[in-house]
């Protein structure tokens, strides 16, 4: 039987992260499901431990927790590096200009949103230095023509 602590299962759980964003979050709108999203990784975290218990890999529960914890820390480093780097370099809006960091996350446009609460401010700045339309989040855009009157 092979174990679930060892190099080879940290790659194999990686591999599943990565297949889990290509197979599936890079197709529609999850930011809508994001609480149900969050509620079946926690889900994920217990039944992970509970499976090591039940497998005999873990002898009490500490031992269930950290390997749990290296696994799925290995699946979530999969998950996310695949989503970064889609979204920085493979993503269908990535031919628009913009801030090259805000094709990662809407953090940034959030930040700028809440510095001085003139978002639009800081849109037509964007606007000024990269054109008519601009990339301003990982799935956002702003399109000039629409903001003028």
């Amino acid at each position: 039987m092979t174990s679930l602590a060892g190099p080879p299962a940290y790659v194999g759980a990686a591999a599943i992260g990565v297949a889990l964003h290509l197979g599936l979050f890079r197709h529609g709108e999850w930011v809508l499901a994001s609480l149900d999203v969050l509620f079946s990784f926690a889900a994920l975290n217990v039944a992970t431990v509970a499976a090591l218990l039940y497998v005999g890999e873990a002898s009490n529960i500490w031992q269930a927790c950290t390997a749990a914890a290296t696994l799925l820390g290995c699946f979530y480093t999969g998950l996310y590096t695949s989503l970064l780097l889609y979204r920085g370099f493979f993503h269908r809006l990535g031919r628009f200009p913009g801030p090259f960091y805000m094709r990662f996350s809407n953090i940034f446009i959030q930040y700028r949103s809440a510095k001085n609460a003139h978002l639009n401010l800081e849109v037509r700045g964007l606007h000024e230095k990269y054109g008519d339309i601009v990339r301003v989040g990982m799935s956002e855009m702003s399109i000039l023509g629409l903001l003028r009157e």
